[in-house]
């Protein structure tokens, strides 16, 4: 789990710059936080 304060960014930078690929996301809306 890696958190990040701006998703979008950070999604472009760990998936098109390193490659990498996310596994699993859920969001969590009513605790404003995603796993």
């Amino acid at each position: 789990m890696i958190r990040v304060k701006d998703l979008e960014s950070s999604f472009n930078f760990y998936c098109k710059t390193l490659g990498m690929k996310v596994l699993r996301k859920t969001d969590y809306p009513e605790g404003k936080f995603t796993n």
